[in-house]
């Protein structure tokens, strides 16, 4: 008797365990979003095919997703190579055309192997009838990031610590939402030695247009000044900043004839 009703609570709580996911799902917002491809900047094409593969396993997860061959017609047609730098208008026009509500971009920073693989990652997403950035993440990982004691936790390959790095920066979005912002509003402080004469708070700053980093470094500096303008929309998304969307920033400094 006492194994048969053992056996039934183990299958009840299975059956649970099974059902929180679809019961997340079910009160997700029905919309239809697009996986934009991996802006990869590593030129490992097959840790890049894993990644765009886990992100969107991740993201079909709880949202319908459009079509990749058809997103990738659209932005043929409308010339459109990622969404930082497309415009909202030609956004918006996307969206129209694949029937879409938002689109997730990510970018493939960096990768390493050997005995202590890396892998760094970030993405943001954006609404297509918005102009601020709508959820922005950052990932930077190594196989000794959960190593306990007796080497348990290590991970030995890249392609495993890949994936894990893109299951977690897809699900900061969907299971992060508020909660994967800070749980206490910042405190901007005066600064000993900056140009914050009085305390702030996000509410004050209103919406934050990020300029895009530069680097004087002699090695990958484009590379390097990229990485840090993604973490700083990270960061500051993370604290309930409003940023503005990166093509608008990108389009006045053309304007204005700025680098």
């Amino acid at each position: 008797m006492r194994s048969t009703i053992s056996r039934i609570v183990a299958a009840a709580a299975l059956l649970f365990a099974v059902a929180l996911p679809a019961m997340a799902a079910a009160q997700a917002e029905r919309e239809i979003g697009a996986l934009l491809p991996l802006q990869d900047r590593t030129g490992n094409r097959r840790i890049a095919g894993r990644i765009q593969a886990a992100l969107r396993a991740q993201l079909s997860s709880v949202y319908r997703l459009a079509d990749p061959v058809e997103v990738r017609n659209a932005m043929r047609r409308l010339r459109a190579r990622n969404a930082r730098d497309t415009s909202p208008a030609k956004l918006r026009q996307l969206g129209e055309e694949l029937k879409i509500d938002w689109v997730f971009t990510a970018t493939l920073h960096r990768t390493a192997g050997g005995r202590v693989p890396m892998v760094t990652l970030s993405a943001q997403a954006f609404r297509t009838d918005a102009v601020e950035v709508d959820w922005a993440g950052f990932e930077a990982t190594t196989g000794l990031d959960h190593r306990k004691t007796l080497e348990r936790g290590v991970v030995r390959s890249l392609e495993i610590l890949a994936e894990r790095t893109a299951f977690r920066l897809a699900g900061d979005f969907l299971f992060g939402g508020a909660s994967s912002r800070a749980e206490s509003k910042p405190y901007f402080k005066p600064a000993r030695h900056g140009y914050l004469r009085r305390p702030t708070s996000p509410e004050e700053l209103g919406a934050v247009a990020i300029v895009p980093f530069d680097s004087v470094t002699d090695r990958e500096a484009a590379l390097n000044a990229e990485i840090v303008t993604n973490l700083a929309f990270a960061m500051l998304y993370r604290n309930g900043v409003r940023v503005t969307r990166p093509s608008l920033v990108n389009e006045m400094l053309r304007r204005r004839g700025a680098l």
